[in-house]
């Protein structure tokens, strides 16, 4: 399935729901997957589109969305892959470390997670 990045944003945009706005923080990214690295793409950035148009020019990949949420002490980071990933282990596993790296270094020093 090929998806335009138009298409591709407005899921991001999709992606933020009514219950993130009941937290105290709440942020959610698109995921762009490069050969060594990934770069994200906050929802609400002005210049997303571009953004992502230039990330996909320079050979990255949208794999899915990465949400953090915070309500008082508690953190909870989630990972969305894209549908046409949903069974491809290889992105499940690079969405689910970036969420634990993340959720990790968002979570120190903070005795409640």
């Amino acid at each position: 399935m090929t998806r335009t990045t138009e298409e591709i944003i407005d899921e991001l945009d999709s992606a933020v729901t009514d219950e993130d706005a009941l937290c105290d923080v709440s942020k959610t990214a698109l995921v762009v997957r490069f050969e060594h690295e990934c770069k994200m793409i906050l929802h609400g950035d002005p210049d997303r589109l571009d953004k992502l148009n230039t990330m996909i020019e320079n050979g990255g990949e949208s794999i899915g969305f990465i949400k953090v949420a915070q309500k008082g002490p508690k953190v909870k980071v989630v990972s969305i892959p894209l549908v046409e990933f949903i069974d491809d282990d290889p992105v499940n596993v690079v969405l689910n470390e970036l969420c634990e790296v993340l959720e990790k270094g968002l979570t120190s020093g903070n005795k409640e997670t």
